[in-house]
């Protein structure tokens, strides 16, 4: 593949990413994000001191389950503020993940081989996962257009390191993590504060998913 080839094949996703990100700034702004999450925030409030166990849990079984691992961030920004509600959201997506892994290898892999054995974009996922282990994970969890459910239970069935999976998962989610977390915590008591690390995050999030993403559709073409 030309490096012709090769930057027209990432560019679209790029662009892709940087419309959504936009997109969510966006809404965040314009919308009364903080009312309609407010029912959330008293939820967790409710459990007092282990509010944060509580929805660590509650996002581990979300993410499981495959829900949407940005709306978990903010709602964990919004209720424990930025950087209780960053550990939280990170602790919980991270086992959440490894969560999905262990089921996919132990429990479903018959029929996730299945599912993924009939899509061929997934069978060259899973070969790259097979050959490459965490770096072609990590890259992956650096996607944020990726769903990680898709790529928790085709890593699963791919071979790969358990201990490695978790890693590459647990560092990739960093930068996407930080900047849901800090939306949800724009509305706290420091909002300056939540504001300078959102921008850091995106500026991480947007330019290390697009080295990701270039590596990545090298790696699958190979």
């Amino acid at each position: 593949m030309s490096a012709r080839t090769r930057t027209r094949s990432w560019v679209p996703g790029t662009l892709v990413l940087l419309v959504v990100i936009c997109l969510v700034f966006f809404l965040r702004a314009k919308l009364p994000v903080e009312g309609w999450l407010e029912p959330a925030r008293v939820w967790v409030a409710q459990f007092g001191a282990w509010a944060a166990v509580v929805l660590g849990l509650v996002i581990m079984l979300s993410t499981a389950v495959g829900m949407p691992g940005s709306l978990m961030a903010i709602v964990s920004g919004l209720a424990l503020g930025q950087w209780v509600g960053m550990l939280t959201a990170w602790l919980g997506i991270t086992a959440g993940c490894c969560l999905c892994f262990l089921l996919s290898r132990w429990i479903f892999g018959g029929r996730v081989n299945l599912f993924v054995d009939k899509r061929p974009r997934l069978v060259s996922l899973r070969e790259a996962v097979a050959r490459r282990g965490w770096r072609v994970l990590l890259m992956l969890r650096l996607t944020p257009l990726v769903p990680l459910v898709v790529t928790n239970y085709v890593a699963g069935v791919s071979g790969a390191n358990f201990w490695q999976a978790a890693l590459a998962t647990a560092l990739g989610i960093v930068p996407a993590t930080l900047v849901y977390v800090g939306l949800g915590a724009a509305g706290g008591s420091e909002p300056q504060t939540s504001a300078v690390l959102v921008g850091v995050g995106l500026i991480a999030t947007v330019g290390l998913g697009i080295v990701a993403r270039r590596i990545l559709g090298e790696v699958m073409a190979a």
